[in-house]
């Protein structure tokens, strides 16, 4: 249905040229419709419009001309007159030679009519100023005995109106304080409106007495009503602004989903800083004033800000597609610079900058937070100090999940990098303080350059560093294996030397007879390797026997514990101390000790002894161990399959274990 448009449609239609607010206010099309050329109209009922509308207001009262053709001391002759005629008889005619003609229309600005009404609000908001005329085949008859009457008689919008915040003088001083908060970035086109039906709006015969009984009813519009109207109308559009933010389809509510305040540029090239827009309003501004220095001025009256209270969230600015420059605030805000070769400074906060397709320049400095940057097509670089970052510099860590490297800056400050290969985030801190991660960032983008970004780059070869003394009495050996491991070894010639390392990987050679291997205050368990006979002192850490020969470890009275004799793949021998001998489990349960002197093993647990026996008591015959080994041979290997012996191949053996034993 046509009907008449509402608030929310005419702002819709007027911010965005369409009747409903975008979903992604982020959106830079956004900022075609400012420059499109499409019709951008919104067709109104002419009938409902004269009826129930701003045309209600008017009556044939209110035209000047038509009060002259009505009033009987202005002589005409009789017949039928058009419009036109009757005008220029006593309309058009200039009070004054020289001066101009009258108006045949009827000109009225809604904010000063039905202040009382439910529809005045939306009303002056979206029509202001109104005009209307008579319309076209009005018969103006005068007859011979003087009476007057105007036959196919009506009233009808002079022309399309328009929503825009242009227009006369009374519709600037509203307007000065509405505009900002309608339309603070300038993106809005004017909204043609535009009558269909004139035709079908009816036609009367109006008389003398009808004429009268306007004359008693017409709503004329003067300076004492101006003045009255003034905080009655800004009471109602404070109103009417505030519904079109908060409610419904919140046609002016510029707010991103973090609830920062929008700021558009245009589709030119832009230079957007802090919280003024390219339109020129100042968003940091709780309060825009009425135009004039009396009510704006003197009396301080104006609209209410709605986004004066979200600006402590930051700013989102949207750029267009041309080369635009945007500064930010010292919050947390987000830069959209679109397409074009942009320049884009967060300062201080941790802000988000998009630079969209092109050369794009993200600026940081000491003031800076930690900032993200989106950037379209890795075109572009990121700049500290006047200097573009390059990512050359030196490798510090590569694993399968990260590459972290440095650079230098000429300013001494060091650039660290730290890339992730799992998120494709790449971290970049300067100094201690200012850092940008880089969102999706891919080898070479914004020219920087990864090292060693993925398994097939070279690695590092496995090479060593050795270091003795001048004396010869010490020796270092630091090795890489080109994985990423580093091994520390300190050998040493002297009789006595404390590990070097403290780390659980550090390795000590003692390859000089008699040399005391001694552990440092809360050491970690270092390996100790020797090829001659150590003396171990209190706490040292596990040892490793390297050499050939019998290896002897002695305990911190220089007692032989136990030695070891043997070459590497080849059997090694077991020789225990000189003392009484015993392996044992670590709770005690079970031990085989030897004796001093009598090498016979007996099984103990802890408190008795016992030679070593079977499992149901009776010791074996040593003359029969061969016999017994034979009748284990008997035995059969299994079928695939079979998981316990038959009956035969358990007997047939039986006999001759049973006589091997006592």
């Amino acid at each position: 249905m046509m009907g008449l448009p509402t608030a929310e449609q005419v702002t819709n239609k007027y911010l965005y040229g369409a009747d409903k607010r975008p979903d992604d206010m982020l959106d830079p099309s956004i900022l075609n419709h400012r420059n499109g050329t499409s019709e951008n109209s919104i067709p109104v009922d002419a009938v409902e419009y004269m009826r129930s509308g701003a045309g209600r207001f008017v009556n044939s009262a209110n035209f000047a001309w038509l009060r002259k053709f009505f009033d009987s001391s202005i002589s005409l002759e009789p017949g039928v007159y058009s419009a036109k005629q009757i005008f220029e008889l006593v309309g058009g005619v200039a009070t004054e030679a020289g001066g101009e003609k009258g108006d045949a229309g009827y000109v009225v600005n809604q904010i000063y009519l039905g202040a009382g009404d439910p529809d005045y609000a939306e009303r002056a908001y979206i029509w202001g100023t109104t005009r209307f005329k008579i319309a076209e085949g009005a018969e103006f008859v005068v007859s011979a005995d003087g009476s007057r009457e105007i036959r196919n008689f009506a009233i009808v919008p002079d022309g399309d109106e328009n929503f825009d915040f242009e227009g006369g003088a009374d519709s600037a001083i509203g307007n000065a304080a509405l505009r900002p908060i309608i339309d603070p970035s300038n993106i809005g086109r004017t909204v043609r409106l535009v009558f269909d039906g004139i035709d079908t709006i009816s036609r009367t015969t109006l008389t003398e007495s009808n004429f009268n009984s306007d004359r008693r009813n017409v709503i004329s519009v003067d300076l004492v009503d101006k003045a009255k109207i003034g905080l009655t109308a800004l009471h109602a559009i404070e109103e009417l602004k505030d519904r079109l933010f908060a409610s419904g389809d919140q046609s002016i509510r510029f707010l991103d989903s973090q609830g920062r305040p929008i700021i558009y540029g245009t589709v030119y090239s832009d230079s957007i800083g802090g919280s003024v827009t390219p339109g020129g309003t100042d968003l940091n501004q709780d309060k825009y004033n009425l135009a004039g220095w009396f009510l704006g001025g003197v009396l301080d009256l104006g609209l209410n800000n709605n986004l004066y209270g979200y600006l402590q969230n930051g700013i989102a600015y949207v750029a267009g597609s041309g080369n635009d420059k945007i500064i930010g605030t010292n919050r947390n805000d987000a830069l959209y610079g679109g397409d074009g070769d942009d320049t884009l400074l967060g300062g201080m906060g941790n802000d988000m900058l998009a630079g969209g397709n092109g050369f794009d320049s993200y600026i940081i400095d000491a003031q800076s937070g930690s900032d993200v940057i989106v950037d379209a097509d890795g075109l572009g670089q990121i700049v500290f100090g006047d200097m573009p970052l390059t990512g050359v510099g030196r490798l510090l860590a590569q694993t399968s999940s990260s590459i972290l490297w440095s650079e230098s800056l000429s300013s001494g400050l060091e650039v660290r990098y730290d890339y992730s290969r799992k998120t494709k985030d790449l971290t970049i801190t300067v100094g201690n303080e200012s850092s940008v991660t880089v969102r999706n960032f891919e080898d070479g983008a914004l020219g920087i350059e990864v090292p060693q970004l993925d398994d097939s780059a070279v690695k590092p070869q496995a090479a060593a560093v050795h270091a003795s003394d001048s004396d010869g009495s010490g020796h270092n050996v630091v090795t890489h294996d080109g994985q990423g491991h580093a091994r520390h070894t300190h050998q040493t010639a002297a009789s006595f030397q404390t590990p070097v390392g403290g780390g659980a990987s550090d390795t000590r050679i003692v390859d000089h007879g008699g040399a005391t291997v001694a552990e440092p205050a809360g050491g970690a368990c270092a390996v100790h390797q020797t090829s001659v006979n150590v003396a171990a002192r209190d706490g040292i850490d596990p040892m490793v026997l390297a050499g050939n020969g019998w290896q002897r470890v002695g305990d911190n009275h220089a007692s032989n514990v136990f030695a070891l004799r043997g070459t590497a793949g080849s059997p090694a021998g077991l020789q225990l101390g000189d003392g009484s001998s015993a392996v044992s489990s670590q709770d005690g349960d079970a031990t085989v000790r030897v004796s001093a002197g009598n090498n016979a093993p007996i099984l103990a647990d802890g408190a008795t002894h016992a030679p070593l026996v079977a499992g149901d008591g009776p010791p074996p015959i040593g003359s029969q161990v061969a016999s017994l080994v034979q009748a284990m041979a008997q035995f059969a290997p299994p079928v695939s399959g079979q998981t316990s012996l038959s009956s035969g191949q358990r007997e047939s053996p039986m006999p001759l274990m049973v006589s091997s034993w006592r």
